[in-house]
């Protein structure tokens, strides 16, 4: 598919609105060809992914990162294992990657919903704990509310009271939507909304 970069744009923008009209199928369909062409293109193979797992092609989406690893694509792995409920694999790639980054908050969050889900909640809140003091000040509240989503408990981490999650805070707030950075840059520090089922985390952390 040789395309022009505007006309790259006007595909990707068509995929987006099948996914968000309840067309993932169609949207990966249109993503898939367009990461032939840009196979070094991360945000556009993450969106591609999260389509397939969304149109319930979970394993496409988990092949289509299997001979990818780098750190990014292997903790869009573990997302999408979470999502397909593979929740032993995911918490085992989580581990991998904590060996890799022992302070990396967005493993601890994505770690903790797989540990959550997996009916082990206790240990998913010691995780989202440890998520909380290693992440700026200004993503502890966004943490804390992760962490009472999913945990269904007030939450008390680095010092802040414990409380429910607002009422507001919705079911898009899922692991798989935490957003990852293209490489191992120094992470922003203006807080960023953490979603899920679109894959979108806080910035990546410095690699330890």
């Amino acid at each position: 598919m040789n395309l022009t970069p505007i006309n790259k744009t006007g595909h990707v923008l068509l995929a987006q609105i099948k996914i968000e009209t309840g067309s993932p199928a169609e949207g990966a369909t249109i993503l898939a060809a367009l990461y032939e062409d840009d196979p070094d293109n991360f945000p556009l193979l993450e969106t591609l992914v999260n389509a397939e797992a969304a149109a319930g092609n979970t394993e496409a989406a988990i092949a289509r990162l299997a001979d990818r690893d780098d750190f990014d694509s292997t903790l869009l792995r573990a997302q999408i294992l979470t999502q397909a409920a593979d929740y032993e694999a995911a918490i085992g790639v989580y581990d991998t990657l904590l060996v890799q980054r022992p302070s990396d908050y967005r493993v601890m969050v994505g770690k903790g919903i797989a540990l959550s889900s997996d009916g082990n909640t206790q240990a998913a809140l010691n995780m989202f704990a440890a998520a909380a003091d290693a992440a700026p000040e200004e993503l502890q509240p966004q943490i804390r509310e992760i962490a009472a989503i999913y945990t269904a408990e007030p939450v008390t981490i680095d010092g802040l009271a414990g409380e429910d999650a607002p009422e507001a805070i919705t079911e898009a707030v899922e692991a798989e939507d935490i957003n990852v950075a293209d490489d191992d840059s120094t992470p922003e520090t203006d807080a960023e909304t953490v979603t899920t089922d679109t894959a979108t985390t806080p910035d990546t952390p410095d690699a330890e």
